[in-house]
C-alpha cells in the first residue's frame, strides 16, 4: 500500500482553505460585514497557531525570533478583530447576538485583557528561549569566525534577558493603566515611560520623579496591575537565573577556545 504523499497537517490546511471562503460567502449573505471581521479573526488565529509550519515552507525561513514576532502580530490582530466584532454586535440589530454581548460583556472584556497579557508573555518566552537554545550546550570553537559568533550570541542573549522582559512588561503596564485612565494613550512616549518604570520595579532603581511615584502607586492600587507586577518580578528572576545557569558552560567553552589556540601555536 502506497504511503500518503502529504502529512495530516497539509490535508487539514487544504480543507480549511477550501471551507473558509464558503463560510465567508455564506456569512456575508446573512450578517454582512460582521462575518468578514469574524472571518479575519479566524484567519489571524490560524496564522498565529501555525506560523512555524507556514514559514518552514519558505525556501529561506527567517530567524527563530522573527517567528515569535509574526505570531505576536497574528494573535494581536485576532484579539483586535474579535473586540471590534463584539463591539459592533453590542449595538447591532441582531437581537440574540446583541443580548449575548450585553449579558457577557464583562466576561468578554476580561477574556480579551488576559489573552492580550498572555500573548505578550508567550512572545517573551519564545524569543528568549529561542536565543537560549544556542547557548544551552557548550560549543566547539575552532577559528576566529566561530569565536566572534559565540561572543555575538552570548551578548545578544544577555541583552535580551536584561532588556526585553522590562520592555514587554512596560507595554503591559501601559496597556493595563490605559484601561483605568485613557489619557495615558495620549502620551507621546508612554511606552518609553512605562519601560523605565518597569526597570525601576525590576532593579529597584531610586524614585526621583513624582510622576513615576504616582504611576507606581497606581499600579499597586489595582488588582490587575498587581498581578502584572507579580508576573513581572517572578518571570524576570526566573529568566535571570536561567541565563546564568545556561551561559556558564557556554562561557567556559569560549575561554577554552583561547587555551586551545595557544596550545596549537606553542606546538
Amino acid at each position: 500500500m502506497d504511503k500518503f504523499q502529504y502529512s495530516l497537517r497539509d490535508y487539514i490546511f487544504a480543507i480549511i482553505v477550501l471551507v473558509l471562503p464558503c463560510c465567508f460567502i455564506f456569512g456575508v449573505a446573512i450578517f454582512s460585514y460582521l462575518s468578514f471581521i469574524l472571518f479575519l479573526a479566524v484567519i489571524f488565529l490560524y496564522l498565529g497557531i501555525n506560523i512555524n509550519y507556514l514559514l518552514s515552507k519558505i525556501k529561506t525561513p527567517p530567524p527563530s525570533p522573527l517567528y515569535a514576532f509574526y505570531r505576536l502580530v497574528s494573535f494581536l490582530m485576532t484579539i483586535y478583530c474579535f473586540i471590534f466584532f463584539m463591539s459592533e454586535v453590542y449595538t447591532s440589530e441582531i437581537i440574540f447576538l446583541s443580548d449575548f454581548a450585553k449579558k457577557f460583556s464583562n466576561v468578554i472584556s476580561y477574556f480579551a485583557i488576559f489573552c492580550t497579557i498572555g500573548i505578550f508573555i508567550w512572545f517573551l518566552f519564545e524569543v528568549v528561549f529561542g536565543l537560549y537554545k544556542y547557548i544551552k550546550e557548550p560549543v566547539k570553537i575552532n577559528n576566529k569566525r566561530e569565536r566572534f559568533e559565540a561572543v555575538f550570541i552570548l551578548i545578544m542573549s544577555l541583552l535580551t534577558t536584561l532588556v526585553l522582559p522590562d520592555v514587554i512588561f512596560g507595554i503591559l503596564y501601559s496597556f493595563s493603566l490605559s484601561l483605568i485612565d485613557t489619557k495615558i494613550l495620549e502620551m507621546r512616549n508612554s511606552i518609553l515611560e512605562f519601560t523605565y518604570i518597569s526597570f525601576v520595579i525590576h532593579y529597584g532603581l531610586p524614585l526621583n520623579s513624582e510622576t513615576i511615584q504616582a504611576y507606581i502607586k497606581l499600579i499597586n492600587e489595582h488588582t490587575l496591575n498587581r498581578l502584572i507586577q507579580l508576573l513581572h518580578v517572578s518571570i524576570c528572576k526566573f529568566l535571570d537565573l536561567t541565563f546564568v545557569a545556561m551561559s556558564i558552560n557556554y562561557f567556559l567553552s569560549f575561554l577554552n577556545s583561547f587555551n586551545n589556540s595557544k596550545n596549537k601555536n606553542a606546538s
